[in-house]
């Protein structure tokens, strides 16, 4: 994002993204259900 010039705001990145759990990998069921 820097090399474009924009960024996230760090207001929304607080209330929408969970840095404590950045390092977990999505898995699906074979109906393509999110269990993660």
């Amino acid at each position: 994002l820097e090399q474009h010039g924009v960024s996230y705001d760090e207001e929304w990145l607080a209330k929408c993204v969970d840095q404590s759990k950045r390092g977990i990998i999505a898995e699906w069921d074979e109906d393509g259900n999110l269990l993660t």
